[in-house]
């Protein structure tokens, strides 16, 4: 069996995603990822909340380590006006911001600013790739490097395909902008790549080759370049796949898009007992690598993290009892 490549794993997340990062945590050092370097971004005023957490392969740093001092000062005073505001007028001012180009604070607000602190530190990583997984993902023990990378030497990209009249109208947005931005053709055929989801494989030297043409094009610093795009309407992973297929198509590069059989979603988590055996039945399965589990059923209704995290904690330790 070949080896994997080189790469380190990358975390955004916030004070709000602290019990799904303390699953998350848990679950990759039991898991065949437990010794891989993680680079974990947390906002700087939610720093204190994951203190207890920088141990090991771990490295905890905050938005101040990681953004450009401007950019963090603006997405300071974009997290004030959205806690003064509220979620729906803050909703409005970015709409306004994407018809008008006014205000600006609305491409600043933390969910634009994690997509700046994930490309940067991929960027900088001595590695072959990034691997960005997001807070609520457990990790499986059978989870190991090679299971992330199905192909030596092609660039590997998760994917599933999609016709564009099918896609939701938040994909189409980010996919349409990414294939704006970077002048890309349509792919796969005319089918779309709509993952958006983690782990999301990032190949660094593409991701810089992208940095590189973004600052050619435009005369600024990439960062800039797409925090100007409209509000919620760019999307790191869209436009690093729109890059990547570019590349393939004029320069002949080896990508394998690969299939995500191995990722599993679990959407309803209002029943704990239900959760955990749904989970425990993911870790059995050694097909599977990788459990999300998301914090809301289509939008519609939001479940506590507090009423299962406990179960869900019990039932990853225990693999300390199996591996004994």
């Amino acid at each position: 069996m070949s080896a994997a490549p080189s790469f380190i794993l990358i975390t955004p997340t916030w004070s709000g995603d602290l019990e799904h990062f303390r699953l998350l945590r848990a679950s990759l050092e039991r898991s065949g990822l437990g010794g891989i370097p993680h680079k974990t971004v947390v906002q700087a005023e939610d720093l204190h909340a994951f203190n207890d957490f920088e141990e090991g392969s771990l490295a905890l740093l905050s938005t101040a380590d990681v953004l450009p001092a401007i950019v963090e000062t603006r997405r300071v005073r974009a997290r004030a006006y959205e806690q003064l505001l509220g979620r729906h007028a803050t909703r409005i001012a970015g709409s306004i911001a994407r018809r008008v180009g006014f205000p600006a604070w609305p491409h600043y607000t933390g969910w634009h600013t994690q997509q700046i602190c994930k490309l940067k530190l991929a960027a900088e990583s001595n590695c072959d790739y990034a691997v960005v997984i997001d807070s609520d993902v457990v990790v499986c023990p059978d989870a190991t490097p090679a299971a992330l990378f199905p192909e030596e030497g092609a660039i590997a990209c998760y994917a599933t395909w999609n016709e564009p009249s099918n896609l939701i109208s938040k994909v189409r947005n980010w996919v349409g902008q990414a294939h704006h931005l970077v002048q890309a053709l349509p792919e796969h055929n005319g089918y779309i790549n709509d993952y958006f989801d983690t782990p999301f494989a990032i190949h660094v030297p593409t991701l810089r080759a992208l940095f590189e043409w973004l600052e050619s094009e435009h005369g600024e610093p990439w960062w800039s370049v797409l925090l100007k795009q409209p509000p919620r309407r760019w999307s790191e992973f869209a436009t690093y796949k729109a890059f990547l297929a570019r590349r393939q198509h004029e320069y002949d590069q080896n990508v394998v898009w690969a299939d995500t059989g191995h990722i599993r979603y679990i959407f309803d988590t209002s029943n704990a007992e239900s959760l955990c055996h749904e989970v425990a039945t993911c870790f059995k399965d050694p097909a599977i690598k990788f459990v999300t589990i998301h914090s809301q059923s289509t939008g519609r209704k939001l479940w506590s993290v507090q009423d299962w995290s406990g179960q869900l904690m019990s039932l990853i330790k225990k693999q300390d009892e199996i591996n004994d």
